[in-house]
């Protein structure tokens, strides 16, 4: 989100991962600059293609993992895993970029300290969906029209982000009013659009047992 807002949020104990905004019309051959304000990637997939998932097998086993009592773990025998190496330095922030949806088109993880962003001209119409490799279900849209057609001005947009800032603000103040089911505590709380609250719901009980969950 855009850092200007981000003390709101913390203010209310939230987060949220969300593209800002998370659609976007432009024509063909406009420029989009995408930058990270926390711990996120952006990926466009191929045509027909899907996101590189933050964790994939390494093509080995794992073997001689054993307990404190010399039993082996039940993975014994099943895939490593660890990060994707595609998503691995150098990755391409602080690069200009094109993309028209035959090959993917991918940030890598923001690793490092001061970030710049990608800028990515869009050389085909049509509408391309991008992912945020570290968390599922962030994703936003791109529509790209053919050049002369009409699309939204710059000040259609930003009321368009301040909606979106809006409602994702009243959902991460609603969050903590959250009820779960009796005899449970949640360890935070998320909405529908990528808000978490980072806190305990309830955060006091006065009387019975409660076991938490995520």
């Amino acid at each position: 989100m855009p850092k200007a807002s981000q003390s709101t949020f913390n203010n209310v104990g939230a987060d949220v991962n969300d593209f800002f905004p998370h659609g976007i019309t432009i024509n063909k051959g406009d420029k989009i600059k995408f930058l990270p304000t926390g711990f996120h990637s952006v990926d466009f997939p191929a045509k027909g293609g899907a996101p590189v998932p933050l964790i994939s097998p390494t093509g080995q086993k794992v073997s001689g993992s054993n307990d404190a009592a010399g039993l082996p773990f039940w993975f014994n025998g099943q895939d490593q895993l660890a990060f994707t190496p595609t998503l691995g330095p150098p990755g391409t922030f602080g690069k200009k970029l094109k993309f028209n949806g035959s090959k993917q088109l991918l940030s890598g993880l923001p690793l490092a300290n001061k970030l710049k962003p990608i800028t990515v001209t869009f050389t085909k119409a049509g509408k391309f969906t991008y992912y945020c490799n570290i968390h599922a279900g962030m994703k936003g849209v791109v529509t790209v029209k053919p050049k002369g057609k009409k699309v939204p001005s710059a000040k259609a947009d930003k009321k368009v982000l301040k909606r979106q800032l809006a409602t994702a603000l009243k959902t991460a103040k609603g969050l903590p009013k959250a009820v779960p089911p009796a005899g449970t505590i949640d360890v935070g709380v998320a909405g529908k659009h990528g808000e978490e609250f980072f806190g305990f719901v309830p955060n006091a009980v006065t009387s019975g047992s409660s076991c938490g969950q995520g």
